[in-house]
């Protein structure tokens, strides 16, 4: 970066930490690693929603430069007020927990009502988050000189924000996809009128933009397809990535935390990794469900492989997120009872301390997602070495990122099926997957090595977010 100029960006981003979850978790990373640039960050995102987890460490590490909060007038604004009118009397209204009151309400409403809720009105149910968005973007740009406005999708009303600030200022526009908007699998347009609506300003919102970044190459190919004409010269793949410092200063990675008695078990990056000697062989998964992810057909995976004798006894699984009342009914049945536990939503950092702790990580992505879909998860799992059994499309760039030699080289593991991929909806498969992984690393000892260690960096947050500054400085320059 040119020491000589201040470099000023504005981003706005409804999810932002202390709300947790991947969208806010992969914007208060880049604003962490922008301020590593030396760039200056100021920051519009929302006030005062009822949402499913904080993180305030995360909200710590990425505080921008000025951050200003609006109002969304949306359901989870609707809920907050519900919960704080009453926990009036017990609970603490702190600037960095106020904007989760409530979150837990949320659960309760059934997965077809949250749809509807959120499909009402055209664009998006956060279109309300608009007008006061825009006025204290606006107040910002006032004040202030900046380079760039970043908005990231979804919600799409950001976008919209974003758009309009452009316009109205000559700002330069950069566009983050982190979902696809009107090629989204699960997107359901209620009226003709609101599809119309959608794909108008999509197709505008792309034709503003100086330049665009992505999850993920199919996301930006099938999107250039749909807007050959509006797509902008200038684009580039940032993943979601891991954070480094979020795996270092590790505890000695005992199984402490296991469900049980077992015996301890200690594990890092230079030891082994996975070992049947133990009491316990944990599956792990960490995140939530929603639409058709489901953890559906790996339970009935695991019923199968209980009620047929076929499973070990020391078989445990964890699932670590907020979950709905659908996905919670499918975990807590009583065949499941000692063998699956869940876990509330832990702080990201504890998280990535849970996946060291494991034997083996779960991924789910089912087939109605498409190739495009990259879970963030994806990354972090990759870092932590761990073997995953990835419940996803064959024919996805998830599946791609876990079998190219380009990737990782997981190759030079010198093992075979080190991540083992099959058909996320397809019970026989996973179950016999389940024993495969289970015999294979019963006697297996896998180690890392140091060539591996730095191929990882590749997918690390910092270097993600270098890209995203050299394609700012390139659009400059070119400017």
């Amino acid at each position: 970066m040119d020491q000589c100029k201040e470099f000023r960006v504005l981003l706005i981003a409804y999810y932002y930490p202390p709300l947790g979850g991947p969208a806010s978790i992969r914007l208060g990373k880049t604003v962490k690693y922008l301020k590593k640039e030396k760039i200056k960050v100021d920051v519009v995102t929302v006030k005062n929603i009822a949402y499913h987890s904080t993180d305030n460490n995360t909200f710590e590490e990425s505080l921008p430069d000025r951050i200003e909060y609006a109002s969304s007038y949306d359901l989870p604004t609707l809920l907050y007020h519900v919960k704080k009118l009453i926990s009036f009397f017990t609970e603490k209204d702190t600037a960095q927990n106020r904007q989760v009151e409530g979150g837990n309400i949320y659960f309760f409403l059934p997965e077809k009502l949250r749809g509807f809720l959120r499909n009402i009105l055209p664009i998006d149910e956060k279109l309300f988050w608009y007008f006061g968005a825009k006025k204290r973007a606006l107040y910002l740009l006032r004040t202030r000189k900046h380079d760039f406005i970043i908005t990231s999708i979804g919600p799409y009303t950001a976008a919209l924000i974003g758009y309009s600030l452009s316009k109205v200022t000559g700002i330069p526009l950069l566009v983050d996809y982190r979902d696809h908007w009107t090629l989204n699998p699960y997107e359901y347009f209620r009226t003709p009128i609101n599809k119309i609506l959608s794909e108008k300003w999509e197709r505008r919102i792309i034709n503003q933009a100086s330049c665009m970044t992505f999850i993920g190459e199919a996301m930006r190919d099938e999107l250039r397809h749909k807007y050959p004409e509006e797509f902008p010269e200038k684009s580039a793949i940032v993943y979601n990535g891991f954070d480094e410092s979020d795996f270092i200063d590790e505890p000695e990675n005992d199984h402490t935390d296991k469900i049980g008695d077992g015996k301890n078990k200690k594990s890092d990056d230079k030891q082994i990794l996975s070992s049947q000697n133990d009491s316990e062989f944990v599956f792990t998964y960490t995140g939530n469900f929603y639409h058709q992810r489901t953890p559906y057909y790996f339970c009935m995976a695991i019923q199968h492989l209980i009620e047929s004798k076929q499973l070990p006894e020391n078989v445990r699984i964890r699932f670590i997120g907020n979950y709905h009342k659908e996905a919670k009914s499918i975990l807590n049945q009583p065949v499941f009872k000692n063998i699956i536990q869940t876990q509330s939503y832990q702080p990201h950092k504890k998280t990535i301390q849970s996946l060291l702790k494991s034997d083996c990580l779960l991924l789910f992505i089912p087939s109605a997602d498409g190739k495009s879909v990259l879970t963030s998860k994806l990354f972090e799992y990759l870092r932590s070495g761990k073997p995953i059994l990835a419940m996803i499309p064959e024919l996805s760039e998830a599946a791609d990122i876990l079998t190219s030699s380009n990737a990782l080289n997981i190759s030079s593991l010198n093992i075979t099926n080190n991540h083992y991929i099959c058909p996320p909806e397809n019970v026989q498969v996973i179950a016999q997957t389940i024993l495969t992984i289970l015999e294979h690393y019963k006697s297996q000892k896998v180690k890392i090595d140091g060539e591996i260690k730095q191929r990882w960096e590749l997918y690390s947050r910092e270097e993600q977010t270098k890209k995203l500054v050299k394609l700012m400085l390139e659009y400059e320059r070119k400017d």
